[in-house]
């Protein structure tokens, strides 16, 4: 949810007349992507891990 609202801001920031910017950046996003997507998924399975062991934990 953060991060679609984040990426509003910066298109509108951008403007529209600036829309071909973005598509010239599509490489490196590409190239990024990878590691972006390794670091989200490192950052849920740590969250996981501290959620399941504080559900665990508060058991009676």
């Amino acid at each position: 949810m953060f991060e679609t609202g984040r990426k509003q801001v910066i298109f509108v920031i951008l403007g529209a007349h600036q829309t071909s910017a973005i598509f010239h950046s599509f490489p490196l996003l590409f190239i990024l992507w990878p590691f972006i997507n390794n670091y989200r998924n490192e950052n849920t399975a740590i969250k996981s891990i501290v959620f399941n062991g504080l559900r665990q934990n508060s058991r009676p």
